[in-house]
């Protein structure tokens, strides 16, 4: 619901500019006729219902999208307005009050937008009920009304004219009107029905609703009902001659209402500013043929210029975005779970290579693609761009993707589940990265190395020419700029540690990057780049897990990020600093990563696979009483400490393990048994229970955080059955594996979500296995290498064991070839 209300906001915003400009023409054009200001309204209420719009450079909007879908997450809010004034005075007080205090749990974002949605909802529903008891209430006035002729009905509770209803709309006087009166008001009245106002004022009313917190669609909205009386008036009184039009007046002063209060209905006869109503009657012209071709002009280009939005810059031709050099990026924020930064390049040779980066693992792919049109189909493999080439590399494919461009950006959508492994969700868009090889970067002070140089005490000043008048005044605990009229600070640190000038936002004009300490207790580094034209700051940290730093590398001239793990010297990557999709981020660079680290010799993949092995271990619980809220898994009842602990909750749904219950034993937990397992933080635990205890049952756990926290899996996520192994090759593929039921093949549930949902393995069995039946036991991975060990059981009570292979991460198995199966 929330971003449904941004996208309302958003469509808000971009009406709002339509308002102004219908309030300028409204101005400017007081000679056309009337109708044309209703049909400029019209263009309002065209922006506000339609979420879609096509582009133009036609297009006078501003800016389409002026709060972006995802500023409930961004590290420093901003706004783009369209309008670099505005956006250097709104964005700074947006940053300096929402932006994430450090530790903080969530953005401040986070918070208000759902509360003001809720606001925005009750707003909506007040309205709608106000509408509907102020229909009820005139509904019942005149529901003893009395049949004039036709529609038209006289009613001694109403006190002036007026037009009700929307399918069958009925026109309600007055008893006792002049009879000259009741012809010049039925007149009116009558001519609202033809021209649907009694459709067009609701609608307005309804949009209001919608748009209830933009203080200019009130304005409007009480204009759009002027403008429609002043043109019904127009309409009425196109043919009278000055006479008429003088007792067309007399009903207005007549009837007149002194309405205050803004309703959808009724449309009155004496509403909507009847001093300017008479006024405009009075001094009515027939306007010339001329100014009529003129008014409808004029409205066209209205409608070509504020229904559509500014022309996107970017491509949505794959081959052109795919140019040779051209350099593309992927970060999964640093709030998920399991942060992602991911890049490629576009080699001379249309080759793609690029680097993933997570869990502070690095792993190198290329992708091999083809398009067709407008769509394209790509393969990520595994390996080098060479490798690819060899005929057996089928068995580096990782998975596949279906490719598309959306303006400028470059949107793989995964087909299977190692792609949501690989990059955390289902759908991964590539900001093109600019070229920042070329841009200039002038440093202004580097302390890092060393901090020994720094004047605690004293400060640095500098001037640029692209800002005039402006001095950047640096203290180690602030950075200011100054000018004539004030000192304005623009960001804190305890110290700033450097500070480089770059045009890293590509808006032409340098910004602010700086290393910094922040923190009291807990102390982090972290980057801020200052946009000092439009008053935006962002920042790179992830507090008290890694630690940031900038340098200029002398090889590229440009600013590159140091990643080190918090409070340490290790560096976990390296690479240059970016900005893209209106944030901060990151072009890892795999070859000097490994370069950077120290006394390392492990090649990448020897590394990842050590980072990732996972072999499982079958653990006995222990629940010492009923108050505790884990159980501790130890290897036999010999041992002293556990190996680990996991939440109760893990057990509590299965059958017999209520602990309320007289029949649970604490002490050990004989019958379950824990299948445990671990990569690098990420941790797994399987909880099963054997047939005696039912028909057989489980559930799972997992944690991100080295077992501090555990998330528990719904309990019917797991078909019924009698588990006999377990294990996961990554943070989202796992399996379990079960006792044969009816049919021969090997029953395996596998998870694609990380033991969120489960479902059957289906696997193509060669024809030479048909004849055994099949109990896979537990599951071993070393990296994207793993094996399962398959039990055979012919018909005679003969077992024999095969291992099943894969080397993409579980998503695919290999058979080997019976002959080649060794005998148990």
């Amino acid at each position: 619901m929330s971003e449904l209300f941004l996208k309302i906001v958003n469509m808000s915003i971009s009406a709002s500019w339509v308002v102004i400009a219908v309030l300028t023409l409204r101005f400017c054009l007081k000679k056309v006729p009337k109708w044309v200001n209703v049909l400029l309204w019209g263009i309002v209420a065209a922006r506000m219902v339609f979420p879609f719009s096509i582009e133009s450079v036609l297009s006078l909007i501003p800016s389409a999208e002026t709060i972006s879908p995802t500023v409930m997450m961004e590290q420093t809010p901003s706004v783009q307005t369209g309008v670099p004034a505005l956006n250097h005075v709104i964005n700074p007080v947006i940053s300096s009050s929402f932006t994430p205090a450090p530790g903080a749990s969530a953005n401040p974002l986070q918070i208000w937008i759902p509360v003001l949605t809720g606001i925005w909802l009750f707003g909506i529903a007040a309205l709608f009920l106000y509408s509907a008891v102020s229909y009820w209430r005139l509904h019942r006035k005149v529901c003893e009304a009395v049949i004039l002729r036709g529609n038209i009905y006289q009613s001694e509770k109403v006190c002036t004219p007026f037009v009700l209803g929307i399918i069958k709309p009925k026109i309600y006087l007055p008893y006792h009107m002049d009879s000259r009166e009741m012809d010049h008001v039925i007149a009116h009245e009558q001519t609202h029905i033809r021209r649907k106002d009694h459709w067009w004022k609701p609608l307005g009313f309804l949009l209001l609703t919608i748009h209830w917190f933009n203080p200019l669609m009130w304005l409007s909205y009480i204009l759009l009902c002027r403008d429609i009386e002043l043109a019904c008036d127009e309409k009425v009184i196109r043919e009278m001659g000055n006479e008429q039009r003088a007792d067309y007046t007399q009903a207005l002063v007549a009837c007149s209402v002194n309405r205050r209060v803004i309703a959808a209905c009724p449309l009155a006869f004496g509403e909507g500013g009847v001093k300017e109503r008479v006024k405009s009657v009075m001094n009515y012209k027939k306007p010339a043929f001329w100014i009529v071709l003129a008014s409808v002009i004029v409205c066209a280009a209205a409608a070509v210029c504020f229904l559509t939005n500014p022309k996107s810059e970017g491509s949505n031709d794959i081959t052109e975005l795919l140019a040779p050099g051209s350099a593309w990026s992927y970060q999964l924020g640093y709030d998920a779970d399991f942060p992602v930064d991911a890049s490629f390049t576009v080699q001379d040779d249309l080759s793609v290579v690029g680097t993933i980066v997570k869990n502070d693992t690095n792993t190198d792919f290329c992708i091999r693609y083809r398009v067709r049109g407008t769509a394209g189909w790509a393969e990520f493999y595994g390996c080098t761009p060479e490798m690819a080439q060899e005929a057996g590399s089928e068995k580096y494919l990782l998975f596949t993707a279906s490719l598309r461009a959306d303006n400028g950006k470059l949107v793989f959508r995964m087909s299977d589940g190692y792609g949501l492994s690989c990059f955390g969700t289902r759908e991964a868009t590539f900001t093109q990265i600019a070229d920042t090889s070329s841009a200039h970067t002038e440093p202004w002070f580097d302390y890092l190395e060393k901090p020994e140089e720094m004047n605690w005490d004293g400060n640095l000043e500098i001037e640029l020419p692209e800002y005039p008048g402006v001095t950047f005044r640096w203290y180690p605990e602030k950075m200011e700029a100054v000018t004539e009229n004030e000192v304005m600070q623009l960001y804190t640190g305890m110290p700033i540690w450097n500070t480089y000038f770059c045009d890293l936002t590509g808006d032409g004009l340098p910004d602010l990057c700086s290393t910094l300490t922040f923190g009291s207790g807990m102390i982090d580094s972290r980057i801020i780049v200052y946009d000092y034209a439009n008053g935006a700051s962002y920042m790179l940290e992830d507090r008290g897990k890694y630690d940031y730093s900038l340098r200029l590398n002398e090889t590229d001239g440009c600013l590159w990020v140091v990643k080190r793990a918090y409070n340490s010297d290790d560096i976990v990557a390296s690479g240059k600093l970016l900005f893209a999709d209106n944030c901060l981020q990151v072009a890892y660079d795999l070859k000097t990563n490994c370069e950077s680290t120290p006394n390392t010799e492990t090649s990448t993949s020897e590394t990842e696979n050590t980072l990732r092995t996972s072999d499982t271990v079958e653990l006995i619980g222990y629940v010492g009483n009923s108050q505790t809220s884990w159980i501790e898994l130890y290897e036999s009842t010999d041992n002293k400490e556990p190996i680990a602990t996991v939440p109760y909750d893990l057990i509590a749904a299965l059958p017999g393990c209520d602990r309320k219950s007289e029949a649970f034993t604490f002490g050990y937990l004989d019958s379950i048994t824990f299948y445990y397992g671990k990569i690098g933080a990420f941790c797994w635990c399987v909880a099963a229970l054997p047939p005696a205890a039912g028909t057989g049952a489980a559930n799972v756990c997992t944690s991100t955080d080295n077992g501090e926290t555990w998330s528990i899996s719904i309990p019917n996520a797991l078909y019924t059955g009698t588990v006999i192994g377990a294990g996961f090759a990554s943070e989202m593929v796992g399996f379990i594996s079960y006792r044969y039921f009816f049919d021969n093949g090997p029953e395996i549930a596998r998870t694609l979500d990380g033991g969120k949902t489960w479902a059957r393995l289906e696997l193509d069995i060669p024809e030479e296995y048909a004849q055994y039946n099949m109990q896979p036991q537990n599951p071993t991975f070393s990296g994207n290498d793993g094996n399962y060990p398959i039990i055979l059981l012919d018909k005679d009570g003969n077992d024999r064991t095969m291992t099943l292979h894969t080397h993409d991460g579980g998503m695919t198995w290999i058979w080997p070839k019976l002959s080649a199966v060794d005998v148990s």
